[in-house]
């Protein structure tokens, strides 16, 4: 176990500084036996981003698991990393939607994959898609800000306009006393 997590806290720090990442590796520790590893090795795929992105079909098979939907915490990281690899996550739109709609799953990972879901389509080829995704965004916690500040540079005014909507609804309930 030690080993495993020392491997993923590696890892970690070769992404903060930039360095090379074995995506393989990081993809094999998420789908270990050990729930700290596993969500150290996601945690650290979506701070990879659209990098993560040859892992993307892998993530979303393992969305489907028994060891990752039995486990919240497993659950929410793995939907968070395929969220945060962006358009070329498309294809797991399918799985999300049918975790979302999953009544065994949490309410806070259904929250997280109708996140993700919007998240990848802010890269859809539709300004309108786009659009809607930008205002539904503003739904969400404040943890989608900075998707939605990467939409700030959509082609179309529209989604730029609702991207910054959403960030300014989200930075206020995040600055609120409730929050």
């Amino acid at each position: 176990m030690g080993t495993a997590i020392n491997v993923v806290i590696v890892m970690t720090t070769l992404l903060a500084l930039q360095a090379p990442v074995d995506l393989a590796e990081l993809l094999r520790q998420a789908k270990g036996d050990n729930q700290q590893t596993r969500v150290l090795a996601l945690e650290a795929l979506a701070a990879l981003g659209s990098k993560a992105a040859p892992v993307a079909h892998q993530l979303c098979e393992l969305v489907t698991t028994p060891v990752v939907r039995e486990d919240v915490f497993t659950l929410s990281a793995a939907i968070m990393a395929v969220g945060e690899i962006g358009a070329d996550s498309k294809p797991c739109i399918p799985v999300l939607q049918r975790t979302a709609q999953d009544r065994r799953v949490y309410s806070s990972s259904q929250a997280a994959a109708l996140a993700s879901i919007w998240k990848i389509r802010l890269y859809d080829p539709s300004p309108e898609v786009r659009l809607r995704a930008a205002e539904q965004l503003g739904q969400f916690s404040p943890s989608v800000i900075p998707a939605l500040r990467k939409a700030l540079q959509d082609s179309d005014r529209r989604v730029r306009e609702a991207a910054d909507r959403s960030i300014k609804r989200l930075e206020a309930i995040a600055k609120s006393p409730a929050a």
